[in-house]
């Protein structure tokens, strides 16, 4: 989603994002400045946003469908959705609150057929008899990646088969370890991304299956042919809405063998640069498969360049501008500079550095009660080492006034046995 939406903003000025938390929004500005609010408790509060030509909506979550609909009454603009992900049609306590956003859009997107049917079986299904938007399918674009210095790879040797994004879970991660486990020892997979455990470069299998960790999507060309990389495998796991690691993929000029399913099959039956299989075969099959590939490969990398046929960024933002303007809107306009400063400065103030003020002072009673504390020990201390000089000095001073008596008695009766037998006994009392 994020991807998406930085990729429209960077072809229209204009635009302005609500990031949307429970208890707070952030209001980020055409110009990319961001404030900080708390959720306007009254709708008159929503005036310091201005009044947009559409709320585009792209998040089925409680807080953010509250305040699409909030702000689509209060400021008279209608709204519009794109799905990201099948999270929409999963049951659960706002189902009723998102089959009602549905009713209220002008129009909802999609990015591949796959997720438009399951969109439109759900609408199907939670909007029975009503009047509800059709689902149309805007893929999402790809665009040239900046110059990118080429990334040393961070493990030993080649791995013949790479992997791209993160593996988590819901990915195909268990699968992945027991398809790489299955492989012949000398045949290695690379993760070029992270998994779900392993955050940084090392083994997820030892000698089997290596994460290399985060990377910069532009250096995806360079990791490919630094690890060697002849084929890049997708996991099976939830069916994929989109996949832009598939573009990524194919934007590097590396063929791919995807699971038949989802967005993932649906796209690798379209362009064909690489091979689908059964996403219910088992991790053996898939491992024996990937081992066919790689002895007779359907393509090699760099024989083509697979993402030009499909759609681009610019191509897909001209087809949403043709969305934004297939309906009629009222007049929109800017933000009020000047009520956004004072709505942030005020939740600022009340939220955190009010919060953060009395956070400090507590800290610093603490510390000022530890010190007094410290300094009574430290008395206490001195007062000890000072008594025990008092008694170190008394001491000295009386053996001092028994070795004068000592010499005394010695120059009167002579240094016999007996007087010798004393002094030893006064040295060995006194420690000396």
């Amino acid at each position: 989603m994020d991807r998406w939406v930085r990729d429209v903003l960077a072809w229209r000025a204009g635009d302005a994002v609500l990031h949307v938390a429970p208890n707070q929004w952030v209001f980020e500005s055409a110009d990319h400045r961001f404030v900080p609010m708390a959720v306007p408790s009254e709708d008159a509060g929503l005036a310091a946003l201005g009044r947009p030509s559409w709320v585009h909506v792209h998040a089925m979550t409680t807080p953010v469908m509250e305040a699409a609909r909030r702000l689509s009454e209060a400021l008279g603009c209608p709204l519009g959705i794109t799905l990201h992900d099948v999270c929409f049609a999963e049951p659960g306590p706002d189902a009723d609150t998102r089959a009602d956003l549905v009713l209220r859009a002008r129009w909802v997107l999609a990015p591949s057929d796959y997720l438009a049917g399951v969109a439109r079986d759900w609408i199907a299904r939670v909007c029975s008899g009503q009047d509800a938007p059709m689902v149309q399918v805007l893929p999402n674009g790809w665009r040239p990646w900046p110059e990118t210095p080429a990334v040393p790879a961070t493990g030993q040797g080649e791995f013949a088969i790479g992997m791209v994004g993160a593996l988590g879970l819901h990915k195909g991660l268990a699968f992945a370890r027991e398809m790489a486990a299955c492989l012949p020892p000398r045949m290695r997979v690379v993760l070029i991304g992270y998994a779900d455990g392993q955050l940084t470069p090392g083994w997820l299998i030892p000698d089997r299956l290596w994460v290399h960790g985060a990377f910069e999507t532009g250096a995806l060309p360079s990791l490919l042919r630094a690890y060697g990389v002849q084929v890049v495998w997708f996991a099976p796991g939830q069916p994929e809405s989109f996949c832009y690691a598939l573009s990524d993929v194919w934007q590097a000029g590396w063929p791919a063998v995807v699971p038949d399913a989802g967005a993932l099959g649906e796209r690798m039956q379209r362009v064909g640069f690489g091979c689908v299989y059964d996403p219910y075969l088992s991790p053996q099959r898939v491992a024996a498969l990937l081992q066919d590939w790689l002895l007779h490969p359907r393509c090699l990398p760099h024989a083509e360049q697979p993402v030009e046929r499909e759609v681009t960024v610019a191509e897909m933002v001209r087809q949403l501008e043709m969305v934004y303007g297939s309906d009629s809107v009222n007049e929109s306009f800017p933000p009020d500079d000047a009520a956004l400063q004072h709505l942030a400065q005020t939740h600022l103030d009340s939220r955190f550095f009010r919060h953060e003020l009395l956070r400090l002072q507590g800290e610093l009673e603490a510390a000022q009660a530890q010190t007094a504390r410290l300094r009574v020990e430290l008395d206490d201390v001195a007062r000890a080492y000072e008594a025990r000089g008092r008694w170190i000095e008394k001491l000295q001073s009386d053996i001092d006034a028994l070795n004068v008596s000592i010499a005394v008695l010695q120059e009167r009766n002579g240094s016999g046995r007996w007087w010798g037998a004393i002094r030893r006994w006064v040295d060995q009392m006194f420690g000396r």
